[in-house]
Order: C-alpha cells, then sequence, then structure tokens
C-alpha cells in the first residue's frame, strides 16, 4: 500500500539555507526563508478514531514540488507537507507518511482505512474525478491554472494549441486534464505522472505545451525551467484542499478545526512566506 515513515509530533525545524530537489531528471535549487514566528499556539486536541492509535497516518505520493516532494537527500519536504505535520501537531498526534505510487494509490490508501487522509495537491476539482471516493476537507489555498511555453516561439494565445499538430501535457486524471481536452479538443492530450516529466518534455521540444496549477508551475520555472514561460494564466480555478474517508467525519472535522487555527494564529502565512515568497492572497 505504501512505504510509512513517522515523525514524532513536533513542529518542523525552521530552514535557512538553500535547498536542494532532484525529480526526475535535473538538479533544482530554491530558497527557503525560516518560519515567522512565534505563534499564539492553540491546540485542539480530542480523542479520534485513527488508523493507528495516536498516530495521523497520511496517504501523500510527493510528486508535486513545492507542495509535497522529496529532496536529493530522500528528505520530504514542502508546503503541504509543514502544514500537516503542524496539524498533527495541534491535534496532539504522532504523524506517519505513507507513501504511495500514484493518485490512484492515495485515495486507495484512504479508502481502505491504510490512512486517515490524502495530501498530494489535491483540488477541489478532484472530488467526483481522481478522488471520487473521497470527501474534501475545508480548502486552505487558491489555485489557479497555467499554460507553459517555450519562450523561444511566438505564442499568440491557447486557441493556437487547437490543432492537430499540437501536443499539451497534463498530469493525467486531473482537472487541467479536463480543461484541456474541453478547451483543444483538436489538439493531442499526453498525459504524464507528473509536472517535472511534463515540463522536461516541453523544454526538449517532445510537447507543444504544458497545462498545470499555477503554483507548481511558477516554482519549477522559476527554478529549473528558465527556457519555459507562462503563455495563458487563470486566477482561481479551485481550491487545495485534504481529503478524507466519508466514513470517518470526526478526523476531517478535527483536522479543519486544526486549519482554522493554524489561519487565525498566523502559522499559515508564515509557511506560504516561506515557500512562495510572502503571504497569499
Amino acid at each position: 500500500m505504501g512505504e510509512p515513515v513517522r515523525h514524532g509530533h513536533r513542529r518542523p525545524t525552521p530552514r535557512t539555507a538553500l535547498c536542494v530537489l532532484v525529480i526526475l531528471a535535473g538538479t533544482l535549487l530554491c530558497g527557503c526563508a525560516a518560519l515567522q514566528g512565534p505563534f499564539a499556539k492553540r491546540n485542539i486536541e480530542r480523542d479520534l478514531s485513527t488508523v493507528e492509535p495516536g498516530t495521523l497516518t497520511v496517504a501523500c505520493d510527493f510528486a508535486s514540488p513545492p507542495m509535497d516532494f522529496v529532496d536529493s537527500d530522500g528528505q520530504r519536504r514542502g508546503f503541504e507537507y509543514e502544514l500537516v505535520a503542524e496539524v498533527a501537531d495541534r491535534l496532539g498526534l504522532d504523524l506517519e507518511f505513507r507513501r504511495c505510487e500514484d493518485l490512484p494509490a492515495v485515495e486507495s490508501a484512504v479508502a481502505d482505512r491504510a490512512a486517515d487522509m490524502a495530501a498530494s495537491a489535491l483540488s477541489l476539482d478532484d472530488f467526483g474525478g481522481s478522488v471520487s471516493s473521497l470527501e474534501a476537507g475545508s480548502p486552505y489555498m487558491s489555485v489557479g491554472r497555467d499554460v507553459v511555453v517555450p519562450r523561444e516561439r511566438p505564442f499568440k494565445g491557447v486557441e493556437q494549441l487547437n490543432d492537430p499538430a499540437c501536443t499539451v501535457v497534463v498530469q493525467g486524471g486531473s482537472p487541467n486534464e479536463a480543461w484541456v481536452r474541453e478547451t483543444l479538443p483538436k489538439a493531442a492530450v499526453v498525459p504524464v505522472d507528473n509536472a517535472v516529466q511534463g515540463l522536461t518534455g516541453v523544454a526538449n521540444g517532445t510537447y507543444s505545451a504544458a497545462v498545470y496549477d499555477d503554483v507548481s508551475a511558477t516554482y519549477l520555472l522559476n527554478s529549473m525551467f528558465g527556457t519555459l514561460m507562462v503563455g495563458h494564466h487563470q486566477d482561481d480555478v479551485s481550491r487545495y484542499c485534504f481529503a478524507f474517508s466519508s466514513e470517518d467525519p470526526a478526523v476531517r472535522e478535527a483536522v479543519d478545526d486544526a486549519l482554522a487555527a493554524l489561519e487565525e494564529d498566523g502559522f499559515v502565512a508564515s509557511l506560504e512566506a516561506k515557500w512562495f515568497g510572502s503571504p497569499l492572497a
């Protein structure tokens, strides 16, 4: 089902050094600022019936930088990774991540009660699609859509891609794939596993364009794919959230309460500043 890694329920140590990300091909350097605190911490501890008593077990594919990824040292990192760690801390629970191969495996882990929740840069639009058997928690971040194209080629607009000669790469099974198929019915759509794989193909000329969430696209373009650019952007097309089994509303409600406390005391804004340069609107 996945590979478990346990952590104590404590806040991740702030890092101010440069972090190195290696995913599939290429080495990625990114600046990481420290979290700004202290925070007026409000715990949401309560009795919960979790998969493992006293532990919040989280399914994740770690394939969505900067939300969840594995760095060159084999360490799991990311905005969502740190956010979940703080949620577990506020709930008074230890934390175990169960790494899954892909989103279907993430969904199965939660549906089969091998994990309490899923955290894999899921958006509200994924429900009814790639994670149809799960229930969405409260959204915690707005997400837009970017169409990424080579800088060296003239780009006049999205309609330019609606051509049988154009290949558009997307993450398979994602809301962005559905959008491309509806908006660009004449284009050849190529589903792949993750954004690094897709953007590598655009950079080397295999694909005409890529369509990904703006959070991932901006992060990877700024730090790994300098020859690419955003040719078209849409704001606030969906929102990121965690996913839960519909059979266990108590865990979802507790996580939602913890997220509300993290918003209230400024932790989320500080985490956004660390990973994205400033708090998000």
